[in-house]
């Protein structure tokens, strides 16, 4: 899961979603310079990523993208699922996309000076950015993704990543739908999603 599905399943409660955000930027020697809340929340995001990385229906998109992705399957079906989570958007929330965006954003705001420094810049830049939109079209996927490609250490094809996932769609969302509930009722142990 990226960034939207993560933040969506952090059901709005502000240390989960702070530490649900860090989650990837976070290493364990600085665990001890967050709040509890903050820390509950990165291992949610552990948690959250544990759980989708083994599961069968995510596994099965990640064959289905392996000859044209290779080893950056994963990481591709990652962003895939907050596009079909957005176009999916009211099976799974009661509250408007854009009012939760807005509320992701202000808590992250709210709670950014407790940040590590070197992750303060980072988080004012994406949400100025309005990061979560580019998760809910295709042109901000293709921006996601070459964002990502300057990231890669080895050789890719995430150029041709949209157009995989117009060619995979139904396959893919199809997944998704397997997977999602499942991962909606996980989390409850952390929020009553």
């Amino acid at each position: 899961m990226n960034f939207l599905a993560h933040m969506h399943l952090s059901c709005t409660e502000h240390g989960l979603l702070c530490g649900n955000f860090l989650g990837d930027f976070i290493k364990n020697k600085d665990l001890h310079l967050l709040t509890p809340e903050i820390k509950t929340g990165v291992n949610l995001h552990r948690r959250i990523d544990s759980f989708t990385d083994t599961h069968p229906s995510v596994r099965k998109c990640t064959k289905i993208l392996h000859p044209s992705q290779g080893k950056y399957s994963p990481v591709i079906v990652d962003v895939y699922f907050d596009y079909v989570l957005y176009k999916n958007w009211a099976n799974y929330s009661d509250v408007p996309f854009e009012e939760f965006e807005s509320e992701v954003y202000s808590t992250l705001m709210e709670h950014v000076q407790t940040f590590p420094e070197r992750l303060q810049k980072m988080t004012h830049d994406m949400v100025s950015g309005h990061f979560l939109r580019s998760y809910t079209s295709m042109e901000g996927l293709e921006y996601t993704f070459s964002r990502m490609k300057k990231r890669f250490k080895f050789k890719s094809n995430i150029d041709k990543a949209v157009e995989d996932l117009q060619d995979h769609y139904t396959e893919i969302e199809i997944c998704f739908k397997e997977f999602y509930p499942e991962m909606m009722e996980v989390v409850k142990v952390y929020c009553p999603c």
